[in-house]
């Protein structure tokens, strides 16, 4: 792929040389159509980079998707099959556990009635044998139930262990008959658990009558054969029960990861598609569009600040540049000409004072003037402000825009318009306009014109 996008160019590139070659003899106008068919085919080879790494995106994601789906299909099928094989062995269950050791117990009380009253007129000549050779056969009994409870079931979990260890690298084939042969063991287990010791007990107490009615000499060895025959059923039981289960839920456990660990590895490369798109997509998307403009020829328009501009440009930067030094300059001077003045005007006020004079001093511009009378500030007309008919400067006093609804005051013969709560108290101390100093007119009821 690499070998063919940088081929690409340089075919593009010998293609255009020849063409340039041949151009010369057909004037100008070959040669611009060379130049622009160059420039497209740059612009096709950028783009068709540009699309490549979206392209193994897409494909990832489709991926990612199909596991996801495969993965869940699977899953729902293996729960289904779960719950209706533990519904059918609990019912197999409840008749095992409730019917069948009520009918054996019927039989054994009936079978021991009958061997009890025929035993009766039998002797007790072997007897003493039983009991003499009954210790010796017990402990032997012992032994061997202690190697069936301790020796084998080791034996039987060392295996399991070994076996489980070889089919970890198993994938979702046998899932279906693994959950199948667990439910099965279980069934097999309650069997052997309850079905199997009661029927072994019941042959005993079958045989053990027998024993009675021939004179109680095979009693012993029944008894002696029960014991081992028991232990070896509870034996076989606990390791269908406890055994073949967890084996089963390990291989389920196994499979179940597997498909969970693709599941996991897709979110993972989503996310870390996603946020590779956030981090270098903004830049991209800037990148792209400075070379757009800088191509469509945008004019003030720098691609990088290492390019020079045009002349008239630099020309015309300069003159800025310039005029903003110039007004920046008039601005001090403006503010030092205020702050003089303020200056003066303090220290006109503090001498004032020094000397004794009871002339009211303003505090809030620091000079002595004479206003107008309450009668003269209400005579000015006041207006409700509405910006849809007129637009009309800030407030010169407060400096802010005038917005609708509010009450203004217009002062003649200026017209120039404030806020009322703004221009009343500079009536109060002015005569005149605060925005062109012109000398305010009034014409109270009752009374020339106030100047």
């Amino acid at each position: 792929m690499a070998v063919a996008e940088t081929a690409a160019p340089r075919k593009l590139l010998h293609l255009h040389g020849a063409r340039k070659v041949g151009a010369f003899s057909f004037g100008l106008d070959g040669l611009w159509q060379l130049i622009s068919g160059f420039f497209a085919n740059i612009f096709a080879g950028l783009a068709h980079l540009l699309a490549l790494p979206f392209e193994a995106i897409w494909h990832l994601l489709v991926a990612a998707a199909n596991a996801v789906a495969s993965g869940i299909g699977n899953l729902c099928h293996l729960v289904v099959g779960l719950f209706t094989n533990l519904f059918a062995a609990l019912a197999g269950a409840a008749h095992q556990l409730l019917v069948l050791p009520f009918e054996a117990l019927w039989h054994w009380l009936v079978t021991v009635v009958a061997g009890a009253a025929s035993a009766i007129t039998s002797g007790l000549t072997g007897l003493w044998h039983l009991v003499v050779g009954f210790f010796p056969n017990l402990f032997a009994a012992l032994a061997g139930a202690a190697h069936y409870l301790l020796v084998l079931p080791l034996e039987a979990f060392w295996h399991w262990l070994a076996a489980a260890a070889g089919v970890i690298s198993s994938g979702l084939g046998g899932l279906w008959h693994l959950v199948a042969g667990l439910f099965a063991a279980l069934a097999g287990a309650a069997h052997q658990l309850l079905v199997l010791p009661a029927e072994a007990v019941w042959h005993w107490l079958v045989a053990a009558a027998g024993a009675i009615t021939s004179g109680l000499h095979g009693l012993w060895h029944v008894v002696v054969g029960f014991f081992p025959n028991l232990f070896a059923f509870l034996a076989g039981a606990a390791h269908d029960l406890l055994v073949l289960p967890l084996e089963a839920l390990w291989h389920w456990l196994q499979s179940a990861a597997a498909v969970v660990l693709h599941c996991v590895l897709g979110a993972l490369a989503v996310l870390l598609v996603v946020a590779l798109a956030c981090c270098f997509g903004p830049a991209i998307c800037k990148a792209l569009g400075r070379s757009a403009r800088f191509l469509a020829g945008e004019p003030g328009f720098v691609a990088a600040p290492f390019l020079p501009l045009p002349r008239g440009q630099q020309q015309q930067q300069q003159r800025a540049t310039l005029a903003q030094q110039q007004q920046g300059d008039e601005e001090e001077e403006e503010e030092e000409e205020e702050e003089e003045s303020l200056l003066g005007a303090v220290d006109a006020t503090t001498t004032a004072w020094d000397q004794g004079e009871e002339e009211e001093v303003h505090h809030a511009w620091h000079i002595r003037t004479e206003g107008l009378d309450e009668r003269a500030v209400a005579a000015i007309g006041a207006v409700v402000y509405d910006a849809g008919e007129q637009q009309l400067a800030p407030c010169a006093v407060c400096l802010a825009e005038l917005r609708d609804g509010e009450t203004l005051r217009l002062l003649p013969p200026c017209g120039h318009a404030f806020h009322q709560g703004c221009i009343d108290p500079w009536l109060r101390d002015h005569k005149n306009c605060p925005n062109c100093r012109a000398t305010v007119q009034v014409q109270t009821a009752g009374a020339k014109n106030v100047n």
